[in-house]
């Protein structure tokens, strides 16, 4: 990201925390969890596929990034809005 606009990583990271409150890094697993959400809601991919389709390198890094933003696991989020 920061090669595309054109700085060095350390002021990259610098400007987009001073701009949006996060490191990069954090805002673009925040951006996968997201994507994630949409997916376990309107379709029935399994999880392993819903991980790799959202950027993370393994099911179970999927997991627990998602556990720890949601407090549960993708398929218990997955129940949970199929049961209301």
């Amino acid at each position: 990201m920061a090669r595309r606009c054109g700085m060095c990583p350390s002021t990259f990271k610098r400007k987009f925390t001073e701009q949006y409150g996060t490191p990069p890094h954090k805002w673009q697993i925040k951006q996968h969890l997201k994507r994630s959400t949409e997916l376990l809601l309107t379709t029935d991919m399994l999880v392993k596929q819903i991980a790799y389709e959202c950027g993370f390198a393994t099911p179970s890094h999927f997991i627990r990034c998602f556990k720890k933003e949601f407090g549960c696991t993708p398929e218990t989020y997955r129940k949970q809005l199929y049961e209301k």
